[in-house]
C-alpha cells in the first residue's frame, strides 16, 4: 500500500544557499515534487513551499525519521524557519 508524505515549510529569506539534495531515501520511496503553498495573488500563508515524497506505508516512519533529520539540519543552518510533517495535505 502506498503512502504519501507532505513537508511544509518556509525558507528563510536571506539563506545563503536555499537548495539542498536528497541522500538515501528508506526502501521505495520517491520525491514526487514540490511548490507554493499559494496562488500568486493569494495572501503568504504560515507554511510557504511543500515537498512531496511517495512510498510504502509499511516504512513511512523511517522516510518521516529521514525527513525529520534533513530539515533540523536545515533549521540549524538557518536555511529555513520552520517546518511540518504531515501524511495529507493540511499544513
Amino acid at each position: 500500500m502506498e503512502s504519501v508524505i507532505f513537508v511544509f515549510y518556509t525558507i528563510r529569506e536571506n539563506a545563503p544557499n536555499k537548495n539542498w539534495t536528497y541522500s538515501r531515501f528508506p526502501s521505495g520511496w520517491n520525491w514526487t515534487g514540490a511548490g507554493s503553498t499559494s496562488a500568486l495573488n493569494e495572501p503568504v500563508k504560515e507554511f510557504q513551499r511543500e515537498e512531496q515524497f511517495n512510498g510504502p506505508k509499511n516504512n513511512r516512519l523511517a522516510m518521516k525519521n529521514l525527513l525529520i533529520r534533513v530539515f533540523d539540519t536545515l533549521k540549524r543552518k538557518d536555511v529555513i524557519t520552520k517546518y511540518k510533517i504531515r501524511f495529507s495535505y493540511k499544513p
